[in-house]
């Protein structure tokens, strides 16, 4: 019984350590200045010089995928029409975890108005 008890209270502490560093992340998020705005983002991702591009045409629109890998980072973005177009979605993260994402059909942001994005990806951008 004894045991149990012990897994169980290492257990509960892990938990709130890890909760612990979340929270605090998220709170630098919003403690922080607006910075870039998703607009912003796009074009830094669209005119990169190692972006990789894929265009295609569907029922007479163009939709271009363009990828850039710094790091450990990823970064995607999908547009519809001309260079950075609309903006369809937008996703930055690591194989571990998201540091960013948008998408158009979900979010009601508005693209030009600077955002708090994660201190890491403020860091590449700048």
């Amino acid at each position: 019984m004894n045991d149990l008890l012990k897994k169980i209270v290492t257990n509960v502490k892990a938990a709130l350590d890890q909760t612990s560093y979340a929270v605090k992340d998220k709170v630098d998020i919003l403690l922080q200045k607006p910075t870039l705005s998703i607009e912003d983002l796009a074009v830094f991702i669209a005119t990169h010089p190692e972006a990789s591009f894929k265009t295609r045409e569907l029922l007479g629109l163009r939709f271009t995928t363009y990828e850039v890998k710094m790091g450990r980072l990823t970064m995607k973005l999908d547009t519809k029409g001309g260079t950075v177009g609309n903006i369809l979605e937008l996703h930055v993260g690591s194989p571990e975890e998201t540091l960013f994402q948008f998408h158009s059909y979900k979010n009601n942001k508005a693209t030009d108005k600077p955002l708090r994005l994660p201190h890491e990806l403020n860091e590449l951008v700048q």
